[in-house]
């Protein structure tokens, strides 16, 4: 798989066989995925402004998660979350701990995980794997990390609604114009850029929304103010048409009486 740092898939080649989406949420979550989100502010006393959105990783038989430490190329998220979406899946395993964890998958199930310690260090023993599953049907786990610094508004509120016209998935465009920005101007002046931008952007599009709108409205003022007019034209024609018909009667039968004398 490709690395893309914007939405959180930094190391592919620890996840063989592994298919990743994130779902961009954000500020725009569902009643069930608040309720989650705030349930895990109240279990692990982290607030939710500093939560990633979920990543949904699709297990097939054979596919699983290397051991590994959950690192970023940017910013790497003190602490990590694992939930269980089905109870088909491999367990998760921390073999570098000092009492090695076996946990056995059941759905609903959430782990909680340090990355980093006390003075912000990467910390050795939370490497961590999942095993594979050699048969059956494909398993799913989510994932959501926490970082230090909260999650800005463009990444809580504005990709979210790019993301809702594709069910919760961000166009790939954007993680291009991302890498393209962090490339030529560095990682903290790239990404403020890119939230910038992704602010903006949907301003620009409301303002062109209503641009538009207030042209529709006018157009069809006129086109009534015209068909109004015109009516009111034709009515003027056939009231002078009914006015100039009985003098010319008049006239005729004047002719015809002096005729007669």
């Amino acid at each position: 798989g490709k690395v893309d740092p914007l939405q959180l898939n930094t190391q592919p080649e620890n996840y063989p066989g592994v298919a990743s989406v994130m779902l961009w949420h954000g500020m725009l979550q569902s009643p069930g995925l608040k309720a989650v989100e705030e349930r895990i502010e109240q279990v692990t006393g982290f607030p939710a402004a500093h939560f990633s959105d979920f990543v949904i990783d699709k297990i097939e038989p054979g596919a699983h998660w290397k051991p590994h430490y959950d690192t970023h190329p940017y910013y790497t998220p003190m602490a990590t979350i694992i939930v269980f979406l089905t109870e088909n899946g491999g367990p998760v395993v921390y073999p570098s701990s000092s009492t090695p964890v076996k946990v056995l998958p059941q759905k609903g199930m959430a782990i909680v995980h340090h990355n980093t310690d006390e003075k912000n260090q990467m910390d050795m023993s939370t490497v961590h794997a999942l095993l594979p599953v050699k048969e059956g049907e494909a398993a799913y786990v989510a994932r959501k990390y926490v970082f230090t610094t909260p999650v800005s508004t463009a990444r809580r509120v504005a990709l979210p609604v790019f993301a809702f016209a594709f069910g919760g998935k961000l166009p790939g465009v954007f993680s291009v114009f991302h890498d393209m920005l962090v490339e030529k101007f560095g990682v903290e002046d790239g990404n403020t850029y890119f939230d910038k931008a992704c602010q903006f952007i949907p301003l620009l599009l409301v303002a062109c929304l209503v641009q538009y709108l207030v042209n529709y409205v006018r157009e069809q003022l006129e086109g009534n103010n015209k068909n109004k007019s015109s009516k009111s034209g034709e009515k003027e024609k056939k009231g002078q048409d009914t006015k100039k018909q009985p003098s010319s009667k008049k006239g005729k039968k004047g002719t015809k009486k002096d005729k007669a004398l």
